[in-house]
């Protein structure tokens, strides 16, 4: 049996930024790595979180192989969302490390 199937998916998330451990920067910068403001836990949080993720794939299936074509992107509008912070040594400040902005992504699989 032969059969075809092509999907677009669209996907937005928009959330409110997570709460985080702050950095004492003054401690870290003495100790020359992270020190953990615990007096002020959870207090802060970071920015809010937003994402537009794409798919467009194609399936083709027949009696006893599927392959599927896909093309994703991830983060459509390269939206800087923050995933932690840390503490660089080497400026002596505390940085955001952010989590993938624009990602395409393309994928063959076969499954048997």
């Amino acid at each position: 049996i032969r059969s075809n199937t092509l999907a677009f998916n669209f996907k937005v998330v928009s959330a409110g930024g997570k709460r985080y451990l702050p950095i004492n920067l003054e401690e870290s910068i003495i100790n020359g790595t992270e020190v953990y403001d615990y007096s002020n836990a959870y207090a802060n949080k970071y920015s809010d979180y937003f994402r537009i993720d794409i798919r467009v794939s194609f399936k083709h299936n027949l009696k006893n192989i599927s392959q599927e074509i896909s093309f994703d992107v991830q983060n459509l509008t390269d939206h800087s969302n923050v995933l932690t912070q840390r503490y660089d040594p080497d400026t002596e400040n505390v940085v955001n490390v952010l989590q993938t902005k624009f990602f395409p992504l393309g994928s063959w699989k076969i499954y048997f």
